[in-house]
């Protein structure tokens, strides 16, 4: 038998760390850009929990020390009392739009440790027919990275030779194809080979539900850490 029990809570002094809105984010590994947030305040809770994301050298530690600073500025403070929280957060859609392609070619591309080398999509929707997807690079999704609750849908197209390589393995990375958690991929008769991550997923790597594939190959490709990782899914495969 589960048994839950009241704890306290560390909490943000307002009257110290400002407005909630400027404190809060979405969770950080489905943020395309932290730096949207942690721009809004120093005291973004990014900045004490999104340290990989950063790029910030020896991330727990850093996370460690900046916890026992706000503790001490009373930045945070913990509850008196013993408490069982409801917790709920809602934010605006900061991207959208919808984007269709029919017999593309997105090649020889390059992100430096960012999303979506050929194509980023975030809480968008993109439709791409009969397209090719190679030679491409970036930290995450080296061919294609669909993020923020978006949905990708790709017919008869090749997704080859691209590379994801950012530099933690149990992260996402997706050499061919990363999709983020709360977000939707579909694939229809397509091929997906010889791409590479160094670390989740050489071929495609998913975090979410809806993923098909319907009429396809996909051959993982290579990877420093593992080969083609679905976490938390549903896959529906036809081949």
């Amino acid at each position: 038998m589960a048994v839950i029990k009241p704890f306290s809570a560390l909490k943000f002094n307002f009257r110290k760390a400002g407005a909630p809105e400027t404190l809060c984010s979405p969770p950080y590994d489905i943020i395309p850009d932290p730096n949207v947030w942690t721009s809004r305040s120093p005291y973004n809770i990014l900045h004490l929990e999104g340290g990989e994301r950063l790029g910030i050298p020896e991330p727990y530690a850093k996370a460690k020390q900046t916890l026992a600073d706000w503790l001490a500025q009373g930045i945070l403070y913990e509850d008196e009392n013993p408490c069982l929280y409801l917790y709920e957060a809602t934010f605006p859609s900061q991207y959208g739009g919808t984007l269709t392609l029919t017999g593309c070619t997105i090649s020889g591309n390059s992100v430096s440790g960012g999303l979506g080398g050929g194509l980023e999509n975030n809480d968008g929707t993109v439709m791409l027919t009969g397209c090719t997807i190679s030679g491409n690079s970036a930290g995450y999704g080296g061919g294609l990275a669909n993020f923020d609750s978006g949905t990708a849908t790709l017919t008869d197209c090749t997704v080859s030779g691209n590379n994801a390589h950012a530099n933690l393995p149990l992260d996402h990375a997706g050499g061919g194809l990363d999709n983020g958690i709360y977000s939707t991929v579909n694939l229809y008769g397509c091929v997906i080979t010889n791409n590479s991550a160094y670390g989740s997923g050489g071929g495609v790597c998913t975090g979410s539900v809806g993923y098909v594939v319907d009429g396809g190959f996909i051959h993982c490709g290579t990877s420093g850490v593992s080969t083609c990782v679905f976490f938390s899914s549903f896959i529906a495969v036809s081949l």
